[in-house]
């Protein structure tokens, strides 16, 4: 006779294979279907807080009034919540099929995430408060008809901008020693 082991082990690796990857297909519907809907209550949640008025706030200021340049939180926090429940779901994902390597590397980054948006925060915050102080210092100084009132605006704005842009950086983790050094010496050389 004929000899039908190959083809028995294979029959075998595939009645062993097929489970999985139906439960694959399976959670990637559902894990689809969940993304969706937790987009969709962000949205929602978001539409419910009227975060349209911080976006107006925020490209009405004097800094982007000018440019091309478009904040919208909006986008900003759904992109976000998106990012983390990919990295969710594929840690989930891989936990479930045995992958522990990828769960644990896609583990360390979900861990810096927070990290990060937090940063992004004070930078965006600093960015605001940095913006609103010099409209109120240049119409201060307009007001008692100083020459320079923009100039001086202009030069407040720009250092509470740069601690802003260190704080942020050492918030999400960059090593900020040098920079910090060296705006030392040179504010201690003024």
């Amino acid at each position: 006779g004929l000899n039908f082991s190959l083809l028995e082990s294979l029959y075998q690796e595939l009645v062993i294979i097929f489970p999985k990857v139906i439960g694959g297909i399976v959670f990637i519907l559902l894990s689809y279907l969940l993304l969706k809907l937790i987009l969709f209550i962000t949205k929602y949640v978001l539409k419910l807080s009227k975060i349209e008025n911080l976006e107006k706030a925020l490209n009405n200021s004097d800094a982007l009034k000018n440019s091309s340049i478009e904040i919208d939180p909006t986008k900003i926090i759904i992109q976000f919540v998106r990012l983390f429940m990919i990295l969710l779901i594929i840690v989930i994902g891989s936990d479930i099929f045995g992958l522990s390597v990828v769960s644990n590397q896609i583990g360390r980054i979900i861990d810096y995430l927070p990290q990060f948006f937090s940063a992004v925060l004070i930078l965006a915050g600093g960015f605001y408060l940095a913006n609103y102080i010099k409209s109120i210092i240049r119409g201060l100084l307009k007001s008692i008809d100083l020459n320079g009132a923009t100039i001086i605006s202009n030069i407040i704005f720009y250092v509470i901008l740069i601690f802003t842009i260190i704080t942020s950086l050492n918030q999400a983790g960059v090593n900020t020693d040098l920079i910090t050094n060296n705006l030392s010496l040179i504010l201690g050389s003024i």
